[in-house]
Parts: structure tokens; sequence; C-alpha cells
């Protein structure tokens, strides 16, 4: 996997030069490609490119104007609201994006039509498990396939192409700039924390050889802690944390709640709270999680959680760990001099 990451590093920053977000943002793209698409796609930075700018292109065209409309006019978001659901629709099926992933699985379906019959594990991508469905229920020899592809394992319906290309466009979309960000939140506090940096480091030795595989990335349970500590002080997306009133209720014999009312989660504070993570919780401290019991399963919501919580949360730690553990493998990462703050 290093072999894939450092030539992005090398063409983009050098040793001495800062670590700053668009290398970063350069580097989860790749990798998230890498996983979902594969070698071939994931290799052909152009390509890459022009995804994740389309992605942009369609929040920035769209998300954008409406927002502004909302908060000029706040009596027309029911209608606005509509309106944004059908033109993304619209125009979700037909940029250039969509057009580009449909063309890599029309492009995938044929390669794993013609691949022979092999024994031992194969390595599929998130595409060709999507795509597996559909080939089972479609080829006339499916028990052959069903064999070949999942050792047996039963499929009762398959996925239509614009189904499989929903369900890529989703992936990408919701973990574009969020894994970046997630990212930013690690190296900061690992710069910030030389002393947690070399624990990580010398985990990484231990546990680690030149084939990196899932079972060692499962190992590393102090990058993990880091992880989700980095998370609580820099919680991802918290202002979407948010839940629609379904019947009329009253909050501490205070707050009275109509059916239609949207609550928001105060995360940060939940996060900073004394009573639920233990002394001087601002400060960040991995070994809080070993002995940390947890007193309510949402006292954490870097993810979200419920049965609405983010479901890439085991893609984004996979994705963290593999970035991390080349990137410490190949630098020691210093916090600059002096920090700059973003001004109100």
């Amino acid at each position: 996997m290093d072999k894939r990451i450092w030539p992005i590093l090398r063409h983009l920053g050098r040793i001495e030069e800062n670590l700053g977000y668009k290398l970063l943002q350069q580097l989860t793209d790749d990798i998230f490609a890498h996983l979902i698409f594969g070698d071939e796609q994931a290799a052909d930075q152009d390509y890459l490119n022009k995804m994740f700018d389309a992605i942009d292109a369609k929040k920035n065209r769209i998300e954008k104007v409406f927002s502004i409309i909302c908060t000029i006019f706040p009596f027309l978001k029911p209608i606005v609201h509509w309106m944004n659901s059908k033109l993304k629709t619209n125009y979700f099926f037909n940029n250039q994006l969509y057009k580009n992933i449909a063309e890599k699985i029309e492009r995938r379906k044929k390669e794993l039509k013609s691949q022979k019959k092999s024994t031992g594990n194969q390595n599929f991508t998130y595409l060709d498990h999507l795509l597996i469905t559909e080939l089972l229920d479609k080829d006339e020899e499916r028990e052959e396939e069903k064999e070949y592809f999942y050792s047996g394992r039963q499929v009762t319906r398959y996925l239509m192409t614009n189904e499989i290309v929903s369900a890529m466009m989703n992936m990408l979309y919701a973990g574009h700039k969020t894994s970046a960000r997630a990212l930013i939140a690690v190296v900061y506090s690992l710069a910030k924390n030389p002393a947690v940096q070399k624990k990580v480091f010398d985990e990484e030795v231990s546990n680690l050889n030149e084939d990196l595989t899932f079972e060692m990335l499962e190992s590393l349970t102090y990058l993990d802690l880091v992880i989700r500590e980095a998370l609580r002080l820099f919680p991802l997306g918290s202002e979407h944390v948010a839940r629609k009133c379904m019947a009329s209720t009253t909050l501490g014999g205070e707050i009275k709640l109509e059916i239609g009312n949207f609550v928001m989660v105060d995360v940060m504070s939940l996060h900073l709270n004394e009573n639920l993570w233990g002394p001087e919780p601002e400060k960040f401290n991995p070994d809080r999680w070993l002995n940390l019991q947890y007193k309510n399963s949402t006292q954490y919501l870097s993810f979200g959680q419920g049965p609405r919580m983010c479901l890439g949360e085991k893609l984004a730690m996979l994705k963290l760990k593999i970035m991390l553990v080349v990137l410490l493998k190949n630098f020691r990462i210093i916090a600059v001099d002096e920090e700059v703050y973003l001004k109100d």
C-alpha cells in the first residue's frame, strides 16, 4: 500500500514542507478510490481528480444556491427542499461523474464475466461485491458463478446498474472531505503529542511487516484509541447529528417538543463532559479509553449513533489506519512553531 501513497507524497510535497490539507486530501482520495474501484482506477490520477471535482461541483452548484434562498426567505424552506431533492436527482443521474462511474461498472462487469474459475481467495473491491449480485442473478450458469464468487452464498435479488452507481456515489460523496478532515485531526494531535506518536510508531514496528493485511491493521489497538480520541476532540459532522421529533414530548419537564421539530445534539459539550470522560477532558489523552466505562452509548457521537449513524464508520477507520501507518513509517510529524487560527 505504501507503494501507492509514496508517489503522491513525492509529487505534492517534500519532507521539509508543511503537511497541508491539499496533500492529505489527495492521500484520502487515492486510498478511497483504491478500496472502492481497485488498482486500475485508483492509479488513474487524472480520473480521480475529475471524479472528486465533479463531487464538489455538484455540492457547490446546487446546495449553495438553495442555502442562500432559505436564509433570505425562511418561509420557502419546504418548497426549496422539495425542489432541491428533485434537481439533485436529475443532476445526479446526468452529470459526468455518474457517466464515468457507469462506464467503469460496465467495463468491470465484462472483466468479472471473463475471469476463469479459480481456487483460493479472490481480492474483490467494494464495486465487485455489488456487481456480483447482478451477475449471479442474470448469468445462465448461476450455480457455477455462485461457487466461483461466493462459495455458495445465497443471493436473492440483484442490484440494478443505477442502484450500484447510486451506492458508489453515496460512498464517494459522503467520504470525500470528511476522511481528509479526520486525517488532519489525527495528524495534528500526533504532531502536538510526540510521545503518543512515538508509541504509535513502536506499535507499528512490533506488529507489521512489508505485506500489510487487514488482520495486521486490526492488531493496532493503540492506533485505534488515538484515532478515536482525536475524533472526540474534533468530531466530524457534529452539525448533522440531529433527529426529527416523531411524537410530542417534553424534555426535562421544561422543553416542549412538537411533532416535526428537529433536535440537534451539542456534540462538543457531550465530548468534553468531565463526568463522562474523566479529568481534563479537553486534553488529548488516548489512554483514557483503556479504562473507560461507557455510562451511555451516546456519549461518543463522532460517527453518530442509532439506526442513522454513519454507515462508513468501519471503512473510515480502515482508511485512516492505512494512511497513518504509511505516513509514520516514512515520516516523523512535527508541529510548526506558530499556529494559525481562523478569524471570526
